[in-house]
């Protein structure tokens, strides 16, 4: 099975550029200020500057409104967003961009439920 690995917390141009550069498929971006590796969506869009080179960015965020999420993704041009809250999944069935939900265990089961998220 093929496995595609997502380089995350890139908070400069040149760390993106390097991540490709050695071959990850996707870069991930955390836009939650509460993050040490987080970056604002206006550092993102400078980031991405809808080049080229970065055309497999993917948004990191924590319990943000659904239109935010949909403007950061239309604004950056991301490919896909990654859910990481609390968030509830009929908010986020039509963010404009595939979305990514991740999940945690706990004592042997997935929460959330990836049966619940159509995302």
């Amino acid at each position: 099975m093929p496995v595609d690995v997502k380089i995350c917390g890139l908070t400069t141009r040149d760390d993106a550029l390097y991540a490709l550069e050695m071959g990850a498929d996707f870069l991930g971006f955390v836009l939650y200020a509460e993050s040490p590796r987080g970056i604002s969506a206006r550092t993102l869009f400078t980031i991405i500057d809808r080049s080229e080179e970065i055309t497999n960015a993917v948004g990191v965020f924590v319990n943000a409104a659904p239109e935010d999420v949909r403007a950061i993704a239309g604004d950056c041009g991301l490919c896909a967003v990654q859910l990481h809250g609390d968030e509830e999944p009929d908010p986020f069935a039509d963010v404009g961009t595939p979305a990514w939900r991740a999940v945690k265990m706990r004592d042997g089961t997935c929460v959330p439920s990836p049966e619940a998220w159509p995302v």
